[in-house]
């Protein structure tokens, strides 16, 4: 077809017989392994159109038929430089890799970042936890500390009610009965968040239903009245300073 031949008629198979003697079949030969060759490294393939073939020839310098020339160009279409089109894809093709690789480093970005924040995530949580156990371990000693002095109050107020009827009917002296007194009120502060300052304090009652869990029944007035009595000793009261 290059060489202005119909290519129905002037075939390989016509035309391979006589190499040896004709320089068309020995010329045809050598444009048909060029053929042969550029579609092997892909420059061409089977369903090429007629303009790039014509394009293809032109940048290898390969003398084409003027009327196949003609005969393109009469149908419209454009005689491109193959070269120029192959670059302009690989190109795009560049450019798309490009793109797609500055999303890939985003993306792993991303995740690093995510990866970062599971982890301070994590030891704040550890944080947090230990803070809980510490937590929890005070107040269980503080529990366990409280549990101690209720059950030392309890043990004296079963000393008071245990006593021989001809004692209680004799009056405490005022030491021993201060002293009674101040061991109250330093219970009731220490174990009880008792704040003297208040006129309206849930001591009283706390301690009375402590008292009663423990088998012991003393009513909340009665708490109340040792309550006050034991806070008038404490420093800065005018009565401990008249004592």
């Amino acid at each position: 077809m290059s060489f202005g031949k119909d290519p129905r008629v002037v075939t390989w198979a016509v035309v391979s017989p006589y190499v040896s003697i004709s320089p068309f079949a020995k010329a045809f030969e050598a444009r048909r392994d060029l053929i042969h060759r550029a579609g092997f490294m892909g420059e061409l393939k089977p369903q090429t159109p007629p303009s790039t073939i014509i394009a293809w020839a032109e940048q290898k310098k390969i003398p084409m038929a003027a009327e196949l020339v003609d005969a393109v160009k009469a149908l419209g279409n454009r005689i491109a430089d193959w070269k120029t089109l192959y670059d302009e894809v690989a190109a795009r093709a560049d450019g798309l890799k490009a793109e797609l690789n500055k999303e890939r480093a985003a993306h792993v970005a991303t995740l690093n970042d995510h990866t970062a924040f599971i982890s301070r995530m994590r030891t704040e949580r550890d944080k947090l936890d230990e803070t809980y156990k510490k937590l929890i371990s005070v107040g269980d000693e503080r529990i366990a500390h409280q549990k101690v002095q209720i059950q030392d109050l309890t043990k004296r107020i079963a000393e008071l009610k245990a006593a021989p009827p001809a004692n209680e009917a004799k009056p405490l002296h005022t030491r021993e009965r201060d002293s009674l007194l101040k061991l109250i009120i330093g219970m009731a502060i220490g174990g009880y968040g008792f704040n003297p300052q208040t006129t309206r304090s849930p001591t009283a009652k706390d301690i009375a239903d402590d008292l009663a869990r423990a088998g012991l029944s003393l009513d909340q007035d009665t708490v109340r009245k040792y309550l006050a009595e034991a806070k008038e000793l404490l420093p800065g009261d005018e009565t401990e300073q008249n004592r």
